[in-house]
């Protein structure tokens, strides 16, 4: 599992010649093993946030590191879950399933496989194609696919909001019943205030662009966070 530390993080993006700073100052350090959600209102930086933590974006200042070293793909074992899952559509599931351990020339467990795809009950799908399955079960399989690997952290963009009410609270209660077998240190990002208090052990709160922690909150009430939430939106 890791431990992350940010320190005065800033990161921009280009526009034409102009350097837009989507971050500014970002300071957070998370222990290794816990859940922290980020709540921010659109465009605050909560993806690229995400996506630098996953070494994707380089574009930045300041220190960020994993067990500390800076996040690298190729070292470390980075399990992400993206808004739309992020699911290849000419391969089957199983194809997708094992598709980090391929590029990464890692041995797949199958032990630990099979007991992750059942938890998540997504055993049937695996000779199908995306395209065939629900949104619930295109979610669970990017989970899948994030958790067999073992990852040293788990990064989630969204992963419940494209879902119908119903189908979001079955993902939740699989997810949290899954991380509670195999924990790993995890940083969600989520708009909705209910799912952050529901998965999460810190809520850390997001100015409006450029982005910067305003609060981090240790199991709050929902009364608590909105109230947080009106002082700086």
């Amino acid at each position: 599992m890791a431990t992350i530390k940010l320190d005065q993080l800033n990161v921009y993006y280009k526009k034409g010649n102009e350097n837009i700073q989507v971050l500014h100052n970002f300071n957070l350090s998370i222990p290794q093993g816990l859940i922290y959600a980020i709540v921010g209102p659109s465009g605050c930086g909560k993806s690229t946030l995400l996506y630098t933590l996953a070494g994707i974006i380089t574009n930045y200042t300041g220190t960020l590191t994993i067990n500390e070293e800076k996040p690298n793909p190729k070292k470390q074992s980075i399990g992400l879950v993206p808004q739309h899952y992020g699911l290849l559509p000419w391969k089957k599931i199983s194809s997708n399933i094992h598709f980090p351990q391929v590029i990464r020339k890692k041995q797949i467990d199958s032990i630990r496989e099979s007991k992750i795809l059942e938890q998540l009950q997504i055993t049937h799908t695996l000779q199908k194609y995306p395209n065939e399955l629900s949104g619930g079960e295109q979610q669970r399989v990017a989970l899948a696919r994030a958790f067999i690997q073992n990852p040293d952290l788990l990064l989630l963009d969204e992963p419940f909001s494209a879902l119908d009410a119903l189908t979001a609270e079955k993902s939740r209660s699989l997810f949290v019943e899954l991380w509670n077998e195999h924990p790993v240190t995890t940083v969600l990002i989520t708009h909705n205030i209910r799912e952050a208090i529901e998965l999460a052990h810190k809520i850390v709160l997001v100015s409006p662009t450029p982005g910067t922690v305003k609060h981090i909150l240790n199991y709050p009430s929902e009364k608590e966070v909105r109230n947080k939430i009106k002082e700086i939106w």
